[in-house]
């Protein structure tokens, strides 16, 4: 499988490129009217105002390289920012060959449930679930290293493409964990041609598998010694891109303590306000949703993924991980020397929450939800009433951010979190905007608590109420959350001219 990478060289000294990989294709030229759709942009010229002016638009944010010397004589500004630009040393085919495995084009990751998990018969301990998030095992493990628990389902790798593993536990002290990492090739039954344990102090960070000689299928093993509680869950495996970023050039990732991601992706835009900050929705594939939506708004913007549980967890979890999230969105609005009148919040179903979550901690200018979803603690105990088996993932957030058990009071407690929140915030001429369904079958009172708790708040709020359940037509839900988003856009910013 090859993907191209396209990359222009822009400057007067070309190498040769008869070494280069046969998936990277470089056009080199001196001129700047030969551009087209790059994954990179190399600059190994002085370039005029009016020629960065021309180019700006069709290099990619993350991708574009400056030759040191370029960059050295002649600090381009803004442009750098903009483009996120990095410094090159030297222009040469080692780094050529770098890029393929850096600047590949989709986002590639997915996690492997709980679900697929074996345990090796020999474990005398117990096992028991907690929902989807995580296969407890209690008992002893023996004093010597040995296999206790294996993933069925198999990855398959490229040995050109690196992968990134990156697994949620959590252990007592006196249990020691190894991964064990094995190698089929393709088209064989058992030619284990690459095998490799990582330790814990390794597992600190994602494990980068790019040792592999062939093409072929990973198979991925727990070896375990000790004696206590060991609590295994999702383990993500994502198309790694080294340095360059996570899913995407540019993304980032964040975990806590107890191993809980977060990620977020950034793009300056033109600078200009607002600062766009969205929420993804719920999605078992890993990804940063609705990246072209904010990136035809023109102006920066930020979009925040939960890659926990079977879609995602709602955003919320420790203090360390809330706190993270906080800090990267002030982090850029001074970066851009932005106020809070400056940032506009958005987020539907699942992202809705975050967006009205954190927008308590920002007093924004606007919030923009569709099908919100506040009630977390209602949102689960509608499991078992108004929609059986639909939605189970409510109750591991249920579980997992209440007090541990699945009652009435945990359920207030976890609806109390977002309004307990809510009715401290501060809020300066915030308008919230929402689209809900009338009959959702999720959290059919969050429009409704909403304009309640607004009540003495500095708040306007836009409602749209569609006909239906939570899922019956999102059509209709995102036309009139982007059509207020636009509104937003138009009236109070400008569109961001």
């Amino acid at each position: 499988m090859h993907q191209n990478i396209n990359v222009l060289y822009i400057g007067f000294r070309p190498i040769s490129l008869k070494d280069c990989p046969e998936e990277v294709h470089v056009t080199q030229t001196s001129h700047i009217d030969q551009l087209g759709n790059y994954q990179v942009v190399i600059i190994d010229m002085i370039l005029s105002p009016y020629e960065i002016e021309e180019i700006t638009e069709a290099i990619p944010v993350y991708g574009c390289y400056i030759t040191k010397e370029v960059y050295d004589y002649y600090q381009m500004g803004s442009f750098i920012y903009k483009k996120q630009a990095k410094m090159l040393v030297k222009y040469e085919m080692s780094f050529i060959k770098l890029l393929a495995s850096r600047y590949f084009v989709e986002q590639k990751a997915k996690k492997i449930s709980i679900r697929q998990i074996g345990v090796n018969r020999s474990f005398r301990g117990t096992i028991s679930y907690e929902g989807r998030q995580y296969m407890t095992l209690q008992g002893d493990y023996d004093t010597e290293w040995t296999q206790t628990c294996y993933w069925k389902k198999g990855v398959k790798i490229n040995r050109k493409y690196p992968v990134s593993l990156w697994l949620e536990y959590q252990k007592d002290e006196n249990v020691h964990l190894q991964i064990l990492v094995e190698e089929i090739k393709q088209n064989t039954m058992d030619h284990i041609c690459f095998e490799k344990r990582y330790n814990e102090s390794m597992l600190d960070k994602p494990l980068i598998i790019d040792e592999v000689p062939y093409d072929g299928t990973l198979h991925i093993s727990l070896y375990v010694k000790g004696t206590g509680q060991l609590k295994i869950g999702p383990l993500h495996v994502r198309k790694s891109r080294y340095e360059e970023g996570e899913l995407l050039p540019g993304g980032e990732r964040y975990n806590d303590d107890l191993r809980q991601e977060c990620l977020f992706y950034y793009e300056p835009g033109n600078m200009k306000p607002p600062l766009q900050i969205h929420f993804s929705d719920y999605h078992q594939d890993e990804s940063f949703e609705d990246i072209e939506m904010m990136r035809n708004m023109k102006t920066p913007f930020i979009i925040i993924s939960d890659p926990r549980l079977d879609g995602g967890s709602f955003y919320i979890g420790s203090s360390q991980y809330e706190k993270r999230i906080k800090m990267y969105i002030q982090e850029k609005m001074e970066e851009l020397h932005f106020t809070n009148k400056d940032l506009l919040f958005s987020g539907i179903s699942m992202g809705s929450y975050g967006a009205l979550y954190y927008g308590c901690d920002f007093s924004p200018n606007a919030i923009v939800v569709g099908q919100p979803l506040i009630n977390l603690g209602t949102l689960a105990s509608n499991e078992t009433i108004f929609r059986p088996e639909v939605f189970p993932t409510s109750l591991d957030v249920l579980k997992q951010n209440g007090d541990g058990q699945l009652d009435k009071t945990s359920v207030k407690l976890l609806d109390d979190r977002f309004w307990n929140k809510f009715d401290k915030a501060t809020f300066s001429n915030t308008k919230i905007a929402v689209a809900y369904m009338k009959d959702d079958d999720y959290d059919k009172d969050a429009f409704s608590s909403l304009t309640t708790h607004a009540i003495g708040k500095d708040i306007i709020i836009y409602g749209k109420g569609v006909e239906g359940r939570h899922n019956d037509d999102r059509k209709a839900i995102f036309n009139w959350f982007l059509m207020q988003y636009k509104r937003i856009m138009e009236e109070d910013f400008k569109n961001g001219k």
